[in-house]
């Protein structure tokens, strides 16, 4: 299938699914009614069916080949009629790049010499921050208007207009395109008169603020309204790809909207990530993880106005309920009362173990029951599907007798929840004493069949992750030393002296050799050579000749390392908008990433990972200044410092309020992180199952386990709500039980750590603040 990879062979031929994203698939090729390649032409392919005409012509390099230039005056009046727009079902998609701001522009239209009728794309820059607006015209009337989107300056991005029916969607880069205050999609367009033809470089036959220093390339029409899909088969063409007037894709029907595997409150299709509330995800579940919830406050909040369009839709889950219910338990909450008026869905589990689904139009509201029941401290798989006039549900597979209802729609503003419930404002009702897992939502009703395979799922196996990390002990000789029990060649090597107080020395391939950083200090990197660090084929060697002046092979002293795998090599890195030097372990989710600052906001890092980093820690290299921790448990709006104890902080100069993608992380214009042809260092961490976990847990001041999949070899742990040291535990200086500090150069701290487990790790039980006081947040980094 196109773009999926599934595992097969250990269970008997059958796929394993719980890493599949979308289970009900087909492959599909979607053909442009013209694509304009802009190859120094403005023939169209297929067939040139629509050729088109270029006024004052130019061309210069381009995201496929070369593209069309415009500088004010030139533009290309395609062979494609109005009519074809006037079906209201269409898509247009074309690469866009810009090069200068403090403007308005016209990228792209039908309307006429009076801006009337018809529609238009524009773009300017709105006080440093780009979007887009697209307007559809019925004489003197504005039908519909969107404005949204991000950063064009001087970065080729692809948009995508897909119109069904007249509700107008728009992508930037493969996503939705951001919405700017009071404008939302899909846009209604209404029907709009229309019989001009299609203009590049200008709104159409109005020839007032076209192009003016941009570009355009690989520009497609559709008479047809695109899936997500198709668009991002789109974002991601080649070369290759953008030589053919087809483009494949995987089309996915039923369409999940959204898949939580329940490791964290992250949406793995990226369009509804949760904010949970008191939710333990370091519990085992019916695969990996699951998020436990506690009876009374617990929950995962989705915020407002995300499903309101939906006029189908299907919960799917497993539970595991704590006790037998006492009252309603919620495992969805879409459902809300306002002026007077019930409207919604949801569902729930009642005090007898029936799965119901309330659901409500303008106030008329029905409550439908299902026949099973659950049990329990069992997992139980539910699945409730409803339309504008029937419920079903299925238990663990067994699809029940449809019901009928009253149909049912949203509040403007309603607020969803998984694990609780909301009756009206932020008065919570009714909580999950129990844990969720594997939940998907679909934006229709789910066949018998579907259910099954659902209820059905075989987990992906963990994944087998050997010799990318391993800590290694060592006692110094003051002169030259080969440490040869690391078991691989390493690209990131961590020494700490134990024995005596002794700054922390960092050194990697990428930024060179016997280049040193502390962890505990802001200086700036040191250079040790000839002394210093090695890297050889199954370790390293320490070179101390001064007798223990660089603090790594310092004579009768001992010593801790910590080694990481990368590539082996340096990659150049062009994903982001600053080209990076990485070396990457995709396997095992760890990366080193050096870039030069541009001091620009929004400036992104090619990270070199498959995968979303969920830890991020960054330091300057040639200037004195605070390493910068990003981390996910915290989110895109805080950060963290590796060399200070206290706890998170605010501010969007960081990480730009951006979350990181599996390609790039993106930084603010802080000098910690962005300062001006300045270098960074970068350490990179994703949770990949079985081997490593970034994640967070509440201290209890007393007993505690933390799950985290696997029997961890190294756990670092963070306070993030408060003051609290960097805590650095390890299997070689004892169970965990001996703690250093990244943050201190102080020696060993002896029977003051955690202690490991077969599937996680114990936090002290005390009331200890670096790890486990009562009510405090933790962050931690294990690995197997």
């Amino acid at each position: 299938m196109f773009g999926q990879s599934l595992l097969s062979g250990a269970f008997g031929g059958a796929a394993c699914t719980t890493d599949t994203d979308q289970l009900f698939t087909s492959d599909v090729t979607a053909t442009s009614i013209a694509t304009y390649q802009l190859n120094n032409a403005t023939t169209s392919i297929p067939s040139n069916t629509y050729p088109g005409t270029f006024t004052n012509a130019a061309y210069a390099t381009g995201k496929f080949g070369n593209a069309a230039s415009f500088s004010g005056t030139g533009y290309i009046q395609t062979g494609l009629s109005g009519s074809i727009f006037n079906t209201n079902t269409f898509s247009i998609s074309f690469w866009y790049k810009r090069t200068t701001s403090s403007q308005f522009e016209y990228i792209l239209g039908t309307t006429d010499t009076g801006i009337l009728n018809g529609f238009a794309i524009g773009v300017y820059d709105s006080s440093g921050g780009y979007r887009f607006d697209i307007i559809t015209r019925n004489g003197s009337s504005t039908l519909g208007r969107y404005q949204g989107g991000g950063n064009v300056l001087n970065v080729w991005t692809n948009i995508v207009m897909s119109v069904n029916n007249n509700e107008w969607t728009f992508y930037q880069d493969g996503s939705l395109m951001s919405d700017r205050s009071g404008y939302t999609q899909p846009m209604d367009g209404d029907t709009y008169n229309n019989s001009n033809p299609l203009y590049l470089g200008r709104a159409g036959a109005y020839a007032t603020e076209p192009l003016t220093s941009s570009y355009l390339d690989q520009v497609r029409i559709f008479n047809t309204a695109l899936p997500q899909g198709a668009v991002t088969a789109l974002y991601n063409e080649t070369v290759a790809t953008s030589s053919s007037a087809s483009i494949n894709y995987v089309d996915v029907n039923p369409n999940s909207i959204a898949y939580y595997k329940m490791s964290d409150a992250t949406d793995q299709l990226g369009n509804y990530n949760g904010t949970a509330t008191n939710v333990n995800f370091n519990t085992e579940g019916k695969f990996g993880f699951a998020g436990a919830f506690n009876g009374s406050s617990s929950r995962i909040g989705l915020g407002t106005n995300k499903f309101n369009s939906l006029t189908n839709l299907t919960f799917s889950c497993w539970v595991n309920l704590n006790n037998a219910p006492s009252s309603y338990e919620y495992l969805f909450d879409g459902w809300d009362y306002q002026s007077g008026s019930s409207r919604g869905f949801g569902v729930r589990i009642n005090s007898s173990g029936n799965v119901q689904a309330i659901s409500g139009f303008s106030n008329s509201t029905s409550t439908n029951t299902s026949s099973a029941t659950v049990s329990y401290g069992n997992w139980t798989h539910i699945a409730v599907s409803i339309t504008q006039s029937n419920t079903t549900f299925s238990i663990n597979g067994n699809t029940e007798s449809t019901q009928s209802n009253n149909g049912f729609d949203f509040h403007t503003g309603t607020t969803y929840n998984l694990g609780a419930f909301i009756y009206t404002g932020s008065v919570y009702e009714y909580f999950l004493d129990g844990k969720l897992d594997q939940i998907r939502i679909y934006d229709s009703a789910l066949s018998a069949a579907n259910v099954s395979k659902l209820y059905n799922e075989i987990e992906c196996p963990a994944a087998t992750v050997i010799n990318s990390f391993n800590t290694a002990l060592y006692s110094g000789n003051g002169g030259t030393q080969l440490i040869s029990t690391v078991g691989f060649k390493p690209d990131f090597v961590w020494i700490k002296t134990r024995n005596l107080p002794s700054n922390h020395v960092l050194t990697d391939i990428v930024r060179g050799e016997q280049k040193a950083l502390n962890s505990d200090l802001t200086a700036v990197q040191g250079n040790q050579s000839p002394l210093g660090v090695q890297f050889e084929s199954n370790g390293f060697t320490a070179l101390d000749n001064s007798g223990g002046g660089a603090g790594i092979n310092g004579n009768s002293k001992t010593y801790v390392s910590w080694n990481w795998k990368g590539s082996g090599i340096t990659d150049t890195n062009t994903d982001g908008t600053i080209t990076s030097s990485v070396s990457a372990n995709k396997e095992a989710g760890f990366s080193v990433v050096k870039y030069t600052g541009n001091a620009t906001a929004g400036a992104k890092i090619g990270h070199g990972l498959s995968s979303i980093p969920e830890l991020i820690i960054v330091k300057i290299i040639d200037g004195s200044n605070n390493w910068c921790v990003y981390s996910s448990v915290i989110g895109n709006t805080k950060y963290l410092r590796l060399n200070s104890s206290q706890g998170e902080s605010t501010a969007n100069d960081r990480w730009n309020n951006t979350t990181p993608t599996s390609s790039v992380f993106t930084i603010g214009s802080d000098g910690e992180v962005n300062s001006n042809a300045n270098d960074y260092i970068a350490y990179c961490f994703a949770s990949i199952p079985g081997y490593s976990r970034v994640g967070s847990y509440i201290g209890t001041g007393g007993s505690l386990t933390v799950y985290v999949g696997f029997e961890p070899s190294f756990v670092m742990i963070k306070r993030t709500d408060a003051s609290g040291n960097w805590v650095i535990v390890d299997n070689k200086r004892g169970n965990g039980d001996n703690r250093l500090y990244a943050n201190l150069n102080n020696a060993d701290d002896a029977g003051q750590g955690e202690s490991f487990t077969s599937t996680g790790f114990s936090p002290r039980n005390s009331s200890n603040s670096d790890t486990n006081i009562s009510g405090g947040t933790y962050m931690y980094l294990a690995i197997a």
